[in-house]
This record gives C-alpha cells, structure tokens and sequence, in this order.
C-alpha cells in the first residue's frame, strides 16, 4: 500500500474505499438471496396450509354426509403435507462471493 501511495499519491485510500465497497455489495446480494429464500418459504408454507385446511374441511363434509371413503381419501393430501413440513430441508447453498 505504501508503495502504490509513493507512485501514485491517493491510491491508497481509493483501493481501501473499493473493497469497502465490493465488501458492502456482497452483503446486500447475500442478504437479498436470504430474503428470497425466506419469502419462497413463507409462500410453499401458506399455500400448504391452505391445501391441508381445505382438505380437512372437505374430509369433514364427505364424513357428514355419510362419504366416509372419500373422506379417507382426502385425509392423504393432510398426511404428506404435515410430513413435508416436518422433514427437515437441506440448506441452500452458499452465494458464490465474487
């Protein structure tokens, strides 16, 4: 660094403010996957849900009006959605730094 502020005077400071910057930018591209990542998750979870509660209320409908093997039938949807969200996921990836 001494030497590149001896040839050309300033130089220095300038590299130091660059990294500082490509330090920045790649926490804000990291911090936007892990945003990303969270708002996909949040989306697969809500629309399980909704599936899973449509599910037991139609499971519910066919057990009252006598349907008790559609109701069986409607119940497997449940089943795998409730396993899916216990298994555990592998994590993502790292972000690749530049």
């Amino acid at each position: 660094m001494a030497e590149c502020e001896r040839v050309l005077p300033g130089s220095a400071e300038r590299l130091l403010t660059l990294a500082e910057e490509s330090a920045r930018a790649a926490v804000a591209m990291q911090q936007k996957a892990v945003d990303a990542s969270i708002d996909v998750t949040k989306s697969g979870q809500q629309s399980a849900s909704a599936v899973a509660f449509i599910s037991v209320i139609g499971a519910i409908v066919l057990m009252a009006t006598g349907h008790v093997a559609g109701a069986a039938l409607i119940g497997v949807p449940v089943v795998l959605l409730v396993r899916a969200f216990l298994q555990r996921n592998d994590p993502p990836p790292d972000v690749p730094s530049s």
